[in-house]
């Protein structure tokens, strides 16, 4: 229970950063909010069944420093993809070719299925329109909206660096096996 309260400490640090409030006031209502989301998140995994054994203070800097990395790296992401859909859509002749894609979540974790999804989406050019069961394992359907440039392989190979570093945030090791291709 007391990790509840550590990681609610970062996460109203997160909230004044959105808010771009730097008061006491909004300190308080951002470690509330955290409190919440972690009881929410514990409860989670809980009813999954998952023990919290990776949850630690002395994972915290390690997990701050990955979730750093990731979001510096989604913000390029999607800045570069911006960029190439604006080239691709501003000339007359657009040069696009729609495709929907199956790409494995690579995890059982509906928080990382819906994290990988979150990522996808807000990414210029890719979509995640749907969710499918296929022999045990869950399957995102995204469209994109070049089939040449977003491939199958390239769109597993994200995926699979998106779940290694959601995994590192969370303090999880990722396992091999646990690595579709």
């Amino acid at each position: 229970m007391p990790v509840i309260f550590l990681w609610a400490a970062p996460l109203a640090l997160v909230w004044m950063l959105l808010t771009s409030q730097w008061t006491w006031q909004s300190a308080i209502v951002g470690y509330i909010f955290g409190v919440g989301v972690m009881v929410l998140i514990v409860t989670n995994v809980r009813t999954q069944g998952q023990p919290l054994r990776h949850v630690s203070l002395a994972r915290l800097p390690l997990s701050l420093w990955a979730f750093l990395v990731y979001v510096v790296r989604l913000f390029l992401d999607i800045l570069s993809s911006g960029v190439d859909v604006a080239l691709r859509i501003i000339p007359a002749k657009m040069r696009i070719q729609p495709t929907f894609h199956r790409v494995p979540v690579q995890d059982e974790s509906a928080v990382l299925a819906a994290l990988s999804a979150q990522a996808i989406t807000i990414t210029p050019g890719s979509l995640v329109v749907d969710f499918e069961e296929d022999e045990g394992q869950c399957i995102m359907i995204v469209h994109v909206l070049d089939g040449s440039t977003w491939t199958q392989e390239s769109l597993t190979q994200d995926q699979r660096e998106r779940v290694r570093s959601l995994c590192r945030i969370m303090g999880r090791p990722v396992q091999q096996e646990e690595m579709v291709r």
